[in-house]
């Protein structure tokens, strides 16, 4: 059996023999002609973003009135970087499929969608195979939509709560989230529809196509109140502490699978560098730089 990409081609085509980077490429025009048509059938708004402009402020705009509103809302489309796959032709007819070295800036689709659960979400969908996806959540909305919520007189500044009667028990219900499978539900429960622009249900069955999902992102908050600005300093440069003394460079090197060989060249990269930055009032910037791995 051949590797995954090739085998999912032979499946979706029947014959890997036409392919090639144009038929690949083909994918994504088929993706992109779906979501518009998708789009302007369901009076969905479409919008270009040029690559680096912040879109959350354009979403937030066009979130639904409508409280009980469950599904797609707005599509946005934008450049960004990613690794495609490459595909060598050789005379004797034989193919090799290889990712690219350097990343390609290519359109993704970012779906804005309301969940029941998780309030606003976003997936952002990569056009080209293997059609790769970000998703993007909040863990403060989760916890608006918690049923014992508005018992808890909480008010909300952004995604900040700043007041509340039971601290307790907006502990609780936040805890709630590391029960297991609260995140992967909420990934299944859209990612595939978002691929069906690309591949219908019946081929994404036919060719077994399936996302993992890993967590590489997220923001850790506390449900602290503070009566002095000095206190929250206090409690915030003790957790800085104890984030400079688990900057070390040789379990990261380890981590992130740095070579020793060959031993008898000596490095001429630099050396290994820790610092950590505030530019600016309440933002700690950790930078670790040890050459090129």
């Amino acid at each position: 059996v051949p590797g995954g990409v090739r085998n999912w081609y032979r499946t979706m085509e029947g014959s890997d023999t036409d392919m090639s980077d144009s038929s690949m490429m083909r994918y994504a025009g088929r993706f992109s002609r779906r979501v518009q048509s998708f789009c302007k059938k369901k009076n969905i708004p479409f919008v270009h973003f040029h690559t680096g402009e912040r879109k959350h402020v354009e979403a937030e705009k066009l979130m639904p009135e409508n409280k009980l509103f469950i599904g797609i809302f707005a599509v946005f489309v934008s450049r960004a970087p990613s690794l495609l796959w490459e595909v060598k032709k050789f005379d004797n007819g034989s193919i090799d499929i290889r990712r690219k070295k350097k990343t390609s800036l290519v359109n993704h689709y970012y779906f804005h969608i309301m969940d029941k659960d998780w309030g606003h979400i976003t997936i952002r969908m990569c056009a080209h195979p293997p059609f790769s996806c970000n998703i993007i959540l909040n863990g403060h909305e989760w916890v608006e939509r918690h049923e014992d919520y508005n018992k808890l007189e909480v008010t909300k500044e952004g995604n900040c709560f700043t007041s509340y009667n039971n601290g307790e028990k907006l502990t609780q219900i936040a805890d709630t989230l590391k029960f297991n499978g609260q995140f992967e539900r909420v990934c299944q429960r859209w990612i595939y529809s978002c691929l069906w622009f690309v591949m219908d249900k019946k081929q994404q069955e036919t060719t077994g196509i399936k996302y993992n999902f890993s967590i590489y992102q997220i923001e850790y908050s506390r449900n602290l109140l503070f009566k002095r600005g000095r206190q929250m300093d206090t409690v915030y440069q003790k957790i800085i502490d104890i984030t400079r003394g688990r900057l070390d460079i040789k379990r990261l090197k380890t981590i992130f699978g740095k070579k020793k060989r060959p031993y008898k060249h000596k490095s001429t990269a630099p050396a290994p560098e820790v610092r950590i930055e505030t530019p600016d009032y309440n933002l700690t910037i950790f930078k670790i730089h040890f050459g090129r791995l």
